[in-house]
């Protein structure tokens, strides 16, 4: 009885604890997305721009499966990514930035050049996507998506 409690309880545990830092690449942002927005074609890095946005848009089955990124489904800080400062002195990681407020406040809404090749970031990209757990962009507001065909 003990025993299939405790298996019970790994089989419902599981799905989380095998989510480690590498496996954000089953969630990205689909770059021939386009929502439109009062006629005006927008795509996932504007609807995630702006927290009102993302709790509005995000909501849309079509807007959360397209722009996981932008809509906070990944929550887990990629270990290997790695900018270059500001300043231009040394790199910086999630976890540097995560020990001052300040440096999260300076640098989690701006787009940084990844310099490690190990990171499944590379080229441009906005620090709170690949720190998502550090910048506090991760989905809390848990969009209720309806099925299709419900109302």
């Amino acid at each position: 009885m003990i025993r299939s409690a405790l298996i019970l309880s790994l089989i419902t545990i599981l799905p989380f604890v095998s989510a480690s830092s590498k496996d954000h690449t089953l969630y990205r942002n689909n770059e021939s997305f386009a929502y439109f927005d009062n006629g005006a074609e927008r795509d996932c890095k504007w609807i995630g721009f702006k927290q009102d946005r993302r709790e509005r848009l995000c909501t849309e089955e079509a807007v959360y499966e397209n722009c996981q990124l932008s809509c906070g489904r990944y929550c887990f800080n990629d270990s290997e990514f790695q900018f270059k400062k500001k300043s231009g002195k040394g790199k910086a990681s999630c976890r540097w930035v995560e020990k001052k407020q300040a440096r999260k406040d300076r640098y989690c809404d701006k787009t940084v050049k990844a310099i490690n090749s190990h990171s499944d970031f590379q080229g441009k990209v906005m620090v709170r996507y690949a720190c998502p757990r550090t910048c506090g962009f991760c989905d809390t507001y848990s969009p209720e998506i309806k099925p299709d065909g419900y109302m």
